[in-house]
């Protein structure tokens, strides 16, 4: 998965799984085309924070102190492995050192949230 500290800005979470966007998500690995955009699920994400914390990252990635170092908004991660509502869609973010799940709303093109391609190898 990509595990930058901020992820990519790509817009809001209909532009990204909009068909359109296809191309820019899909990896070919052996052969086989990979949506990287479904394996970014909640377990994903918490796994990803959990270990960056073990690792000793600091700040963690989508965290305040992240943006207060690197003067980015503070970001979240759409979750775009997740089943969307019809309003809104899962996306993640780091409160104090913990990951939280919150949801946003999946039309609006907010500058702060993020994706972050991943793929089951």
């Amino acid at each position: 998965m990509l595990t930058t500290g901020n992820g990519l800005y790509k817009g809001s979470f209909d532009k990204i799984i909009d068909k359109k966007s296809y191309k820019d998500f899909v990896i070919e690995v052996n052969g086989e085309r990979i949506d990287t955009r479904k394996a970014m699920t909640w377990d994903t994400y918490k796994a990803f924070i959990t270990q960056s914390k073990a690792s000793g990252v600091n700040p963690l990635p989508d965290s305040r102190p992240l943006s207060e170092q690197n003067d980015q908004p503070w970001t979240g991660t759409w979750l775009t492995g997740e089943q969307p509502t019809k309003l809104n869609a899962n996306c993640g973010t780091v409160d104090g050192d913990m990951p939280y799940r919150d949801w946003g709303i999946r039309s609006l093109d907010w500058y702060s949230m993020r994706v972050r391609p991943a793929a089951v190898v």
